[in-house]
């Protein structure tokens, strides 16, 4: 299990938080005063939101859910430092006086507390949504290279081995090509990728259809159209269609169906 994995190191760093909490109300029986800056509470949550997102690959819902469990770790953290804080020797403090006191009373113990709290960011990540995103991750389709492919028809078809891709058409200047559903007329495929990029005047957009989803993406004079059967796939026509607009010179490939708009009406 990721998640049994991923708190490993939390473990052995909570441990160490124990160890060393211990050692430091053991040196003296009145507690030191060294109060914690705003600035530093300030860090600290700004640095807790970005591990949270680079945790879970800028997930925004993932990331506010181990966003918070952070929090709740370092507010947990700070219970139990108040709690030892209360106990010590000589300490005069009530637990409530002494969970404010671990919060900001003391700038090397809220460090230690954070040190566990960072950990927690890749535990809760692991658990909330890990075997998902491990998933999705495997099932991402393997983008064709040009260099790859024996005619300019296999690289279009290689692109649309994924199953949840039912076509894909390229267009540039007035040349079109395609594959899947749009093999025999990519021309339609064109016109209808460049009708909603000039509505849109976006760069790429994904238009829902039912069920079923279009993706639409240019660079310099290349017009890409992914077409899929579902649209919760919607990463997967991404993947697909801004690899395709960095494709390199698409004439080049040999084989027919390199000019494949370009046969003559009957």
């Amino acid at each position: 299990n990721p998640g049994r994995k991923a708190a490993l190191p939390a473990v052995l760093l909570t441990g160490l938080f124990a160890i060393l909490l211990a050692v430091m109300l053991n040196q003296g029986g009145v507690l030191a005063r060294q109060p914690v800056p705003t600035a530093v509470h300030v860090g600290l949550a700004a640095a807790y939101l970005i591990t949270a997102l680079l945790a879970t690959g800028a997930e925004i819902v993932r990331g506010v859910v181990v966003f918070v469990a952070m929090l709740a770790t370092q507010a947990v953290m700070a219970l139990f430092t108040g709690l030892a804080y209360a106990a010590a020797p000589g300490g005069a403090l009530d637990v409530p006086a002494a969970f404010v006191y671990a919060l900001s009373g003391y700038l090397p113990g809220l460090l230690l507390q954070s040190a566990v709290v960072f950990l927690m960011a890749p535990v809760a990540a692991a658990w909330w949504g890990g075997a998902e995103a491990e998933v999705r991750r495997k099932r991402m389709p393997r983008v064709p290279h040009s260099r790859d492919a024996e005619s300019f028809q296999d690289f279009l078809d290689r692109a649309c081995e994924w199953p949840e891709v039912a076509g894909v058409a390229i267009c540039e200047g007035e040349q079109a090509w395609g594959a899947g559903i749009w093999r025999s007329d990519p021309g339609a495929a064109c016109e209808r990728a460049r009708s909603v990029l000039a509505r849109t005047g976006k760069a790429s957009h994904l238009l829902i259809l039912g069920d079923a989803a279009l993706g639409v993406y240019t660079r310099k004079d290349r017009i890409v159209a992914v077409s899929l059967g579902d649209a919760s796939h919607r990463h997967i026509a991404q993947l697909l269609g801004l690899s395709l607009c960095r494709a390199g010179d698409l004439a080049q490939l040999p084989g027919p169906g390199n000019t494949a708009s370009d046969t003559p009406d009957d």
